[in-house]
């Protein structure tokens, strides 16, 4: 898991000439752990993401 900031996003997924999407019950369920991981990680449990986030998303954002 990594930060990533709308504007790398380039465009949707193809594959065939038809666009992937995913289900909406798939889509919660990655936000929802998501959400988790990111909450742990920012009251203290640093080790449980091993690139530097904090790094990388102020990077993103300059």
């Amino acid at each position: 898991m990594f930060p990533v900031t709308e504007e790398y996003i380039e465009s949707q997924y193809i594959k065939n000439k038809v666009a992937i999407t995913l289900s909406n019950k798939l889509q919660n369920e990655i936000i929802s752990k998501a959400n988790k991981v990111l909450n742990l990680y920012n009251h203290g449990m640093k080790n449980i993401i091993f690139p530097d986030i904090d790094n990388i998303l102020k990077q993103l954002l300059k």
